[in-house]
């Protein structure tokens, strides 16, 4: 049996004040297999994406206006990696 990898999907809109607690929490997790956070970012301009460059596996954008609770969510977790 393999060991799992643990994709978090984070969903972000100007969240710099909390952003850089919450990936450090997912990161500083003992797990038996590796993690990486996904982050779909949908138009933040207070420094979220400069964050997420430093924090985040992957970073995918969408504008404001292509974004949708489900849709969104589903195009960061076909990003993930396969066990």
């Amino acid at each position: 049996m393999s060991q799992p990898t643990f994709s978090v999907v984070v969903p972000t809109f100007n969240g710099a004040a909390t952003l850089p607690a919450l990936l450090q929490s997912v990161w500083s997790q003992r797990t038996r297999g590796s993690v990486e956070i996904i982050a779909v970012d949908s138009g933040s301009s207070d420094g979220t994406l400069q964050i997420l460059g430093r924090m985040a596996s992957t970073v995918l954008r969408v504008t404001p206006s292509e974004f949708n609770h489900g849709t969104t969510r589903n195009m960061a977790i076909e990003r993930a990696r396969e066990v």
